[in-house]
């Protein structure tokens, strides 16, 4: 029904459409892990790069951690943000609380919980006692009016 075409990626505003604005910033997910060197070898073909999102729609900006290696990789997108949604895959649970404690975003999701963290997780974010924080779901919807 639709044409899809697929291009690569740089950092930077990647899409400005009055409806929607899209800036990546590159992170070091990939380039941290001890096996990086190897893997342009292994995928020859990819670029071999990892990116965090901020979205503004309307009146409101989304930022995407997308899988990172320190919190601080957010610190350029995250003073704008009104909800932020964090991949907590390399965290340990309790290291999240200060930095998303002094965002100012109305809400923060955390998602990308590894199999046998989901409690840990959950508990800590309780511990918090941070109303703005969530634990995203299968199908979870979060308004952006609200």
């Amino acid at each position: 029904p639709f044409d899809l075409e697929i291009k690569g990626l740089e950092g930077g505003t990647v899409l400005d459409h009055p409806e929607i604005s899209v800036r990546a910033l590159a992170n070091t997910h990939l380039s941290a892990n001890p096996a990086y060197s190897e893997l342009p070898e292994l995928y020859p073909h990819m670029a071999l790069e990892s990116y965090s999102f901020s979205c503004k729609i309307a009146d409101k900006t989304v930022v995407y951690s997308g899988d990172i290696t320190a919190l601080t990789e957010l610190d350029p997108l995250t003073p704008s943000a009104d909800i932020i949604i964090v991949e907590v895959a390399h965290f340990d649970p309790e290291d999240l609380e200060p930095a998303l404690a002094a965002t100012s975003a109305e809400k923060i999701i955390l998602t990308h919980v590894h199999p046998g963290l989901e409690q840990r997780t959950a508990a800590a974010a309780r511990s918090w006692g941070d109303e703005r924080v969530a634990i995203a779901t299968d199908g979870m919807r979060v308004p952006l009016d609200a």
